[in-house]
């Protein structure tokens, strides 16, 4: 519990914030750098840059403004081909991270929102106030 304490005090995050963790959360976070190097024999230079690529979107999404569906990722690229600009309410967005700091009882889900739809940990005004700002 006391691992976890450390980010639940992070109630409006930031890019300097998106790596305040315990540090017994760091090392199961991080540990997947390791495995990755032993699990897949992947060149240095490619590794780095998934590294790179992967922070920076660790970092978008603690923002604070809404950057969906800008933020480079397979699924937002998908959703701008779909949608175009205005985004997709079944992708996590920045704002629905910044919801589960805020409220820490709800937003559990990575990557896609039905997890949160089903399980009913969805803020009743997430659809309401999601991309207003793009109409």
């Amino acid at each position: 519990q006391s691992a976890l304490l450390a980010r639940r005090r992070s109630t409006a995050p930031s890019p300097f914030t998106g790596y305040s963790f315990h540090v017994l959360e760091a090392l199961i976070v991080f540990a997947n750098e390791i495995l990755v190097c032993f699990m897949f024999p992947i060149h240095m230079g490619l590794h780095r840059v998934y590294h790179i690529a992967t922070t920076v979107i660790h970092e978008a999404g603690h923002a604070g403004y809404e950057l969906s569906p800008f933020i480079p990722t397979i699924e937002g690229i998908v959703s701008v081909l779909l949608n175009g600009l205005k985004g997709s309410s079944g992708l996590n967005t920045v704002q629905h991270h910044d919801m589960h700091h805020r409220y820490p009882t709800k937003h559990f889900s990575l990557y896609f929102t039905h997890w949160d739809r089903w399980m009913g940990t969805i803020h009743p005004k997430y659809d309401a106030t999601l991309f207003k700002y793009f109409s």
